[in-house]
């Protein structure tokens, strides 16, 4: 981002809610007519639409970072109780 990042986002920002919007089919060709009058931004906007796919496709807002995980002791072996206050023995 040339400018600066707020101001630079706010501007972006617009445009991004707006080709979300779209149906995944129509973003190619708003884009294309985007680039026409501004290539940097069409640009700057792909880039973003491929981090939400990847995003999208990998499942990362639709499942808990702790799902497989557990919480143990400092220890490392044994599971903490419901309850149980974090620093206390």
């Amino acid at each position: 981002m040339a400018q600066s990042d707020g101001v630079r986002w706010s501007e972006v920002s617009h445009f991004l809610d707006e080709v979300l919007q779209l149906e995944p089919g129509k973003r190619q060709p708003w884009l294309a007519a985007l680039e026409s009058t501004d290539p940097a931004l069409a640009a700057e906007l792909r880039e973003l639409l491929a981090l939400h796919d990847a995003n999208c496709a990998s499942g990362f807002m639709e499942r808990s970072p702790l799902v497989g995980e557990s919480l143990t002791s400092p220890g490392g072996d044994a599971r903490l109780p419901i309850g149980h206050l974090l620093g206390s023995r």
